[in-house]
């Protein structure tokens, strides 16, 4: 019985002794795979700028690079900096499969945008990582009240217009 501790690829042989007849040896090897997940197209993810209190949805496609299944899960993540969940959050991918994954990020504060999460693969001693950056700002909304006759000739303002009825 062998027991790797790694991906390797495992020779031994095999006495095969007959009673009473001739001993024969036999060649034996193994491949032994662990699984191999990839993010793509990059592990390390931009977003354009982002507002406090304003979801972002990014999607990037999660790759089994062996012919070994393997069983994911991402660890969603609520922090006073930010909040992050994944759609689907886990699942399973054959030997050379493939997902799409959506990452929903909330930044709860005005800087740079930071995000690290892990995703755990069965079989894997570390999660693989995904990281995020970039830049979130105040979200200011300013509303102006025009009057309807405002709306008719933008070019003159609205105290012009009033002085110009008076008379």
């Amino acid at each position: 019985t062998l027991f790797p501790k790694s991906a390797s690829y495992l020779k031994s042989h095999l006495v095969v002794r007959v009673k009473h007849g001739k001993t024969q040896y036999v060649g034996v090897g193994a491949t032994v795979e662990v699984p191999v997940f990839k993010i793509t197209p990059s592990p390390c993810l931009s977003l354009s700028t982002c507002f406090i209190g304003v979801p972002r949805k990014i999607e990037f496609t999660l790759k089994n690079m062996t012919k070994l299944a393997g069983v994911y899960h991402w660890e969603a993540q609520d922090l006073p900096e930010y909040a992050i969940d994944f759609e689907p959050r886990e699942g399973s991918l054959l030997g050379d499969g493939e997902q799409k994954i959506t990452a929903h990020v909330m930044p709860r504060s005005a800087g740079p945008l930071h995000v690290l999460v892990g995703c755990d693969v069965e079989g894997l001693t570390n999660p693989i990582g995904l990281e995020i950056k970039g830049e979130t700002l105040p979200l200011c909304v300013s509303c102006h009240n025009m009057h309807k006759e405002d709306t008719q000739n933008p070019d003159v303002d609205s105290s012009t217009k009033r002085k110009a009825m008076e008379k």
